[in-house]
């Protein structure tokens, strides 16, 4: 208790402060002792109320003097002297050294004995540590309870802010969601107006947090020093240990559902299924409905394995990676589950599939999903400076023959990143010829038909170590067009005009031969087909 909540204590009357008042609302008492010897500092412990009747300092200013000094430097609550005995007042060079040193100095009428100021004080501190048992034992009986009847997290931080009384938010970190209680419409503002990583950097959040990794953060709408009080930093304290709790139960919950979800849309995708029973019931146990026409889609990382060989060497490279990865899947599963309600989904090594209805048609289908397709590259590139590219197989009478969609739409995918980089959206009833290129591409027909058109330019390039091939690509890419070319490619026109015309030479190409055209774009596209995937 403070040197204010004593002089307020009934039996106290007649106590009076004559230095350091402006300290005594926040001078903590942990104890009361009595100093008459001149060697009684030894035994003072910070905190302690020192009461005197004043003999030791009664012939000796300077005395009193150190002993204030000393009382400081150790941390002393106050000094109650005794006046009208051993001494008839208190010299004025010890009331300013008081003031200045910040220690409470008190007059106690010479009236009262030692034990009148002992026994209350601590009478009262003993029974508010009893009460303060108390209500931390009611405390963590109602947090252990919740834990215990496996309380969801919205229950629990509503039996914190029962306790605390205080505005506050909490974030998610497993799902994003994020909860406000109490007057906390300012707080609510804040996190409409702020990005979460703004608001988390430039207040002081509490962490939800085991062994380096955290599940949510904590953040009040008051001052800090209202949250030291014991009414809230044991309901804190217990709370978090609740909630670190329940993310536990969570997050093992989460791995099992999605290891058996995994298990069972990929059983689907590469049509491992020996029961139509079986299918159903799995289906219904995560509330998929199945039948009908649906199709796959594949959204795949770009050049996500290609970033274990160029930074496998970084601190911390593989934990970043993974959370990526995560942030990706995130994006792509709001992103979809905002436009189909329940839909099967798997998690694979860089990519994510998905099982999507399309009982209104394949044009309607397409209108419908392209442009949320571009959305969720778009925030991916925004959030993460990751690309994906989304493949998408024809769709299926049957849940049972999509593992032929699938099988389309990771063709798809590989062919257009292939052919023009990825980050692309590519349905496979569109890609047309590639579709005829892909059941060339990797064959020894397929190396010989790109070899005898292209493989002149590809040879000069290993040899010289040129830019030719690079250059057809932007050729064909801008329709033939040398200006759009070079702008492309970011060279001069006259660079780009001297690069053709050498394509031209050592290809005995014509360019207004619209047979030798068709014949370089499919050599081009056959060849590019053959290269490793991650490279283009």
């Amino acid at each position: 208790m403070t040197i204010q909540e004593i002089l307020d204590l009934p039996p106290m009357k007649g106590l009076r402060v004559i230095a350091g008042a402006a300290n005594i609302a926040s001078r903590q008492v942990r104890s009361v002792t009595v100093m008459d010897a001149p060697d009684a500092c030894s035994w003072v412990r910070e905190g302690d109320l020192i009461v005197s009747s004043g003999y030791i300092f009664k012939d000796s200013t300077e005395l009193l003097m150190d002993l204030i000094k000393s009382l400081a430097e150790i941390g002393a609550a106050g000094l109650g002297i005794k006046t009208d005995r051993y001494i008839k007042e208190v010299p004025s060079k010890a009331i300013e050294l008081a003031e200045s040193s910040s220690i409470p100095l008190i007059h106690v009428p010479n009236h009262f004995a030692f034990a009148d100021i002992i026994h209350p004080v601590l009478s009262e501190i003993v029974n508010r540590q009893a009460r303060l048992l108390r209500y931390s034992e009611t405390v963590r009986h109602s947090f252990f309870n919740l834990s215990v009847n496996g309380a969801d997290l919205k229950t629990i931080l509503e039996n914190l802010q029962n306790f605390t009384h205080k505005p506050f938010g909490f974030v998610d970190t497993l799902t994003g969601e994020r909860y406000f209680f109490g007057e906390a419409q300012s707080l609510r503002s804040r996190f409409d107006s702020i990005p979460l990583r703004d608001l988390l950097s430039s207040g002081t959040p509490d962490s939800i947090s085991l062994n380096g990794k955290v599940y949510g953060y904590l953040l009040f709408d008051c001052k800090q020093e209202d949250l030291a009080e014991r009414n809230c930093e044991i309901p804190i304290t217990q709370a978090k240990g609740a909630i670190l709790l329940y993310m536990q139960r969570r997050v093992a919950e989460i791995q099992a559902e999605s290891r058996y979800r995994n298990e069972f849309v990929q059983d689907i995708l590469i049509h491992n299924l020996r029961f139509e029973g079986e299918v159903w019931n799995r289906a219904k146990m995560f509330g998929w409905d199945l039948q009908g026409s649906h199709c796959v889609v594949v959204m795949d990382i770009d050049n996500y394995k290609h970033q274990f060989e160029k930074r496998s060497r970084e601190r911390d490279f593989l934990p970043m990676l993974e959370s990526t990865k995560k942030r990706i899947y995130r994006i792509c599963k709001n992103h979809v589950h905002g436009l189909f309600e329940s839909v099967p989904y798997t998690e694979m090594s860089d990519s994510i599939s998905f099982i999507l209805p399309t009982e209104e048609g394949f044009p309607a289908f397409k209108a419908k999903t392209t442009p949320l397709f571009r959305d969720i590259q778009t925030s991916i590139k925004e959030d993460t400076h990751f690309t994906v590219t989304i493949g998408i197989g024809s769709p299926k009478d049957s849940v049972f023959e999509c593992h032929h969609s699938y099988d389309e739409a990771r063709k798809a995918l590989e062919m257009v990143r292939a052919a023009t980089g990825g980050n692309r959206v590519t349905f496979w009833k569109d890609l047309g010829a590639y579709k005829i290129l892909g059941s060339l591409y990797d064959t020894d027909t397929g190396h010989s038909f790109y070899r005898e058109y292209i493989g002149p330019i590809i040879d000069h390039d290993k040899r010289r170590k040129s830019e030719l091939l690079r250059t057809l690509k932007a050729m064909v890419r801008n329709n033939w067009q040398m200006k759009a070319a070079a702008k492309d490619l970011s060279v001069h026109y006259s660079t780009l005009k001297y690069r053709y015309a050498k394509i031209c030479d050592l290809l005995e190409f014509d360019p207004e031969d619209s047979e030798q055209r068709l014949n370089l774009a499919l050599s081009l596209k056959l060849y590019l087909m053959n290269q490793d995937l991650e490279e283009y």
